[in-house]
């Protein structure tokens, strides 16, 4: 399974960022390809997020700086 590089996910976060923000939904999407969210879904993202980075969490959005925090802690 090929995962999308650092620059693919980049890219698209700052084609679809609002206010230097995604959602949650949106981020999880932009980072993992199709069959990688089959296996890795997004409950099993947003408790993983939750565990890393309570406040993006909570607030339902993730900076840029947040979907590095969350690629290198997770990887």
């Amino acid at each position: 399974m090929e995962s999308r590089s650092l620059d693919e996910i980049k890219k698209d976060f700052e084609k679809d960022a609002n206010d230097g923000k995604l959602s949650t939904h949106r981020a999880h999407s932009i980072m993992f390809t199709a069959d990688e969210r089959v296996e890795y879904g997004f409950h099993d993202f947003e408790q993983d997020l939750k565990a890393t980075n309570e406040k993006a969490a909570d607030a339902d959005a993730m900076t840029w700086a947040d979907v590095e925090k969350f690629i290198e802690d997770n990887a």
